[in-house]
This record gives structure tokens, sequence and C-alpha cells, in this order.
């Protein structure tokens, strides 16, 4: 088992955004933004699955060759946490087009996940999770 302290990822949260404020035109931003949207990510409750995501775009933002997955994160987020579909799809897109040419072997398998759920997501006729009610549009 892997243990960790709430505090003591609160207050790294707290000095990698300190470390934004004071160095924003660092070329290190990108990670810190990386490592915060890491720790709402698996530390923190399921309300924070958006503040990852917005970080990872951050961290994407300020370096389109991050070299992290944030993409296959943020996709994953999306797609198996809060099942919305539509924007993991687009996610699962910004994968094969910016995690391929990575060498670390795990940006591989992240390559073949996206394929994977590309298909699947794209196959399906409604976009909503299994347990999410279909809405119904009534005719006008």
């Amino acid at each position: 088992l892997f243990f960790y302290h709430d505090e003591t990822m609160k207050r790294a949260i707290a000095k990698f955004k300190e470390l934004i404020a004071r160095y924003p035109t660092s070329d290190k931003i990108d990670d810190v933004a990386y490592y915060i949207a890491e720790i709402h990510k698996e530390y923190n409750q399921e309300r924070d699955n958006v503040l990852a995501v917005e970080w990872y775009k951050r961290a994407v933002e300020w370096n389109p060759k991050l070299p992290h997955p944030a993409w296959s994160h943020a996709a994953h987020i999306l797609d198996f946490r809060m099942h919305e579909r539509e924007k993991a799809l687009e996610w699962y897109y910004l994968v094969l087009e910016h995690e391929k040419d990575q060498t670390d072997p795990r940006f591989a398998m992240n390559i073949g996940v996206a394929h994977d759920r590309i298909g699947a997501l794209t196959r399906e006729k409604t976009r909503y999770a299994p347990a999410e009610p279909t809405p119904v549009v009534q005719p006008e």
C-alpha cells in the first residue's frame, strides 16, 4: 500500500503554485503544472478531476512538447472518471498527435490505448456513459 499525508499534498500544491507565481517565465513551469495535475488526479477528491484536467491543459499550453503524458492522463480522466466522452475523444486525438514521438515506452502504450478508445467512442451510438441516462428529446 502507498500511504500519503493529505496535508503534505496540500503543501506541495501550494509550493508548486508559489514557484509558478515567483518564476512565471521559467522553462520549468510546465513541469510544475503537470505535477500539480498529478497530485489532483491521484490524491484528492473526485471533484478535483476538473482541476487535474485544467492543470494538464495549462502544462501542455506552456509546453506543447511536454515530456510527460499529460494528454493521455487528461483523456483518461475525462473518459473514465468524468464520463465526458466528447472531450475525451478530443484529448485522445491529441495523444496521437503529441505523444507519438516520445521515446519512453509508457508513451507507446498510451498511443495504443488512444487508438482503442477512439475506435470504441466513435462506434458508440451515444457518448454517454452506461450508467448515465440518455437525454430524451421531445418532438416539437
